[in-house]
């Protein structure tokens, strides 16, 4: 993004007590503190799910953290920590785009499953575009994710590897 004449803010997830207490303590400031930040494109908002490498404490890096981080985003609610308000907004206001989520692992589903209920107790969002490799299990995936979603929210999938992504991205802005 820098070296597109971008200037992103950063932050990352608080997926447990001692990081939010960490960041209070080292005083890192956090755009979305700020009620009238809002992103744009030349200042967007980059969100690390996982931690962040500048701040190790953050990352989810053993099988006990993963495991804490999984039970954690697995009970978001308004008042979790996990997430700022303005990435809770989005999901609300905007669509969202996961790269590189395999939707037949159990790991990637409960992350999108948490997600969505948080997003069926605050309203649908715009839509949900998953990035997923193409699998050769791709029709019983996309028969669980229907009747998964229940038509709670518009869910789209692209079911080819993130360069082709990319490619047609690129091919379908050139156009517009």
């Amino acid at each position: 993004l820098r070296s597109k004449g971008k200037a992103p803010n950063t932050e990352f997830c608080k997926w447990k007590q001692s990081i939010s207490e960490y960041a209070q303590s080292a005083q890192i400031l956090c755009a979305s503190d700020d009620r009238n930040y809002v992103p744009t494109p030349a200042s967007p908002l980059v969100f690390h799910l996982y931690g962040e490498m500048m701040h190790p404490i953050s990352m989810v890096l053993t099988e006990q953290d993963y495991i804490d981080f999984m039970l954690n985003m697995s009970n978001l609610n308004e008042k979790s920590i996990a997430l700022p308000n303005i990435i809770r907004r989005s999901f609300a206001t905007s669509s969202q785009l996961f790269l590189g989520y395999l939707l037949n692992d159990i790991n990637s589903r409960i992350i999108l499953r948490s997600i969505g209920n948080f997003l069926t107790a605050i309203g649908p969002p715009l839509s949900i575009a998953i990035m997923s490799p193409a699998d050769k299990n791709q029709g019983q995936v996309q028969k669980y994710l229907d009747a998964y979603t229940k038509n709670a929210f518009k869910l789209n999938i692209y079911w080819h590897d993130l360069f082709m992504f990319l490619v047609e991205l690129r091919n379908r802005l050139n156009l517009f």
